[in-house]
């Protein structure tokens, strides 16, 4: 948001001048040397309805109707019913440059992506960068902006509105109050709240070198954020050209689907044990210039789900990857009919195996290589213990690997795929052993078997459905049960 700061600069700029000759000139001719000096700073072209200068008892400028358009783009990226500049009067006739306040009434800021990734609030390409010191020693606090130090800047009933052209997604903020405070050592202080959908945010932060930040420099900076049930609080250090970050992390979210549809993201729906309820992620983040996250020491929380370990989503060169390594004790998941909400016994219509498509999609979103070691693991009416098992993903075809699977007093090794390369495929590999056969064969209706045996399944499937993949479902399978008996025989 350079673009931003360099308007407040030529605002404080222009406020020293208009303590002077700018109390001789008509108001029209002010704005139009104002709106001159600003386009100089900015690249953009600015409009201001009037301007009216002040020497006593607040030195500065107040101007009205102001609207700031970005070259290239059809609508103003700020418009404001009243912008005001004050200085210290005392100061600036002593020869320091002490801002009192800058001000906004009634702010729209409008916020674009196009489709091409490009964005209407990055410097127009050629134009001036904002003045600034000279790069500081590493360690050191950058001044901010000329050493200019700022009492207050307010923001009173604003509204921001963000449109994303490349996903079709729009967000808006309404009744925004914000407040900013520079310091001569170039720290910052900023609070803010706002409402979208109906549902109030407030926002926290502090930062130590704004300018170094802004450009690009690393900095030291505070974060929390706070909206109904949900919190979010970041500790660490961050530079904004490009982004990176590094610093400690904890947020817990409530209801996160609704939370992320109030932001305008997209976002699924999940079922109970996966966060349908609450989301959570605690540990050490690393966000880098070239786009790629990373997560030590994590403890993930989903539901009453709790995930620990480290975490690398990497960008690719078709799609990103995600690496993770992580352990749980006992996780529990609702099962599908609970997950969707119905219990009501299945008529026979809904017996039958379901023709609708099945989006596969999601396979080629991401390449994956996760691992997981759990306690436990509770579907429905059976319970897995222990395990130990890897999920990979590559060019749309995942494979979840079986390193041991404890099941009713035995063991499952194997693997299953999903193969969505060209049509949708799936298959299972799969031997137990050493497993409760009475349980499994009740589990069918079967209730005459007692003892333990060992299986062995190898099935393929093709379609686009569940109906379709069942019908072509081919394999062979043996089962083996040395220490059972058939009851009633």
């Amino acid at each position: 948001m350079r673009w931003l700061w360099s308007v407040i600069g030529g605002l404080v700029v222009l406020a020293l001048v208009a303590a002077g000759a700018l109390l001789l000139v008509p108001s029209d001719q002010i704005a139009r040397l104002l709106a001159r000096q600003i386009e100089k700073a900015t690249g953009a072209d600015v409009s201001i309805g009037e301007a009216r200068a002040s020497i006593w008892p607040e030195t500065g400028v107040s101007m009205t109707e102001v609207s700031i358009l970005v070259p290239g783009t059809t609508e103003p990226i700020l418009g404001a019913a009243d912008i005001t500049v004050s200085v210290d009067p005392v100061a600036f006739w002593g020869g320091e440059v002490r801002v009192r306040s800058i001000a906004m009434d009634s702010p729209v800021i409008r916020l674009r992506r196009y489709p091409d990734g490009s964005t209407n609030w990055a410097l127009p390409a050629g134009a001036p960068p904002a003045e600034t010191e000279p790069a500081t020693a590493p360690g050191t606090a950058a001044p901010a902006f000329g050493g200019v130090a700022l009492d207050e800047g307010t923001i009173r009933d604003g509204i921001v509105r963000y449109t994303d052209e490349t996903t079709a997604q729009e967000w808006s903020a309404t009744d925004l109050d914000m407040t900013v405070a520079l310091s001569e050592t170039g720290g910052a202080e900023i609070e803010a709240s706002f409402e979208t959908a109906e549902t109030p945010v407030s926002l926290t932060a502090s930062i130590d070198a704004l300018g170094s930040a802004l450009l690009g420099q690393i900095a030291g900076v505070t974060f929390a954020a706070e909206s109904a049930e949900s919190t979010a609080a970041f500790e660490g250090r961050a530079g904004f050209a490009p982004m990176a970050a590094e610093g400690t992390i904890v947020a817990d979210l409530a209801a996160p689907g609704a939370l992320a549809r109030r932001f305008g993201v997209a976002f699924p729906d999940l079922p109970a044990g996966i966060g349908r309820d609450r989301l959570s992620v605690a540990g050490t983040v690393t966000w880098t210039a070239d786009r790629s996250l990373h997560l030590r020491g994590g403890k993930i929380g989903a539901d009453d789900n709790v995930l620990t370990g480290d975490l690398d989503l990497v960008p690719g060169e078709r799609r990103p990857k995600l690496t993770a390594r992580l352990a749980a004790g006992a996780l529990t998941f609702a099962p599908a009919a609970a997950a969707d909400g119905g219990d009501a016994p299945a008529s026979p219509a809904a017996a039958s195996w379901s023709s609708d498509a099945i989006d596969a999609s999601a396979l080629g979103l991401l390449d994956a290589e996760v691992r997981l070691d759990a306690a436990s693991l509770t579907q429905g009416g059976f319970v897995f213990a222990p395990l130990r098992g890897r999920l990979t993903i590559e060019r749309a075809r995942g494979v979840v690997e079986l390193g041991e699977l404890g099941l009713l007093g035995g063991t499952v090794t194997g693997q299953m795929v999903a193969n969505n390369r060209d049509g949708l495929s799936v298959a299972a590999d799969l031997t137990a052993q050493s497993t409760d056969i009475g349980v499994l064969a009740g589990a069918i209706g079967f209730d005459r078997l007692k003892g333990t045996g060992s299986a062995r399944l190898k099935v393929l499937g093709v379609g686009n459905s569940v109906a379709a993949i069942m019908e072509s479902l081919e394999g062979e399978g043996s089962l083996g049960m040395p220490q059972a008996e058939v009851l009633g025989i």
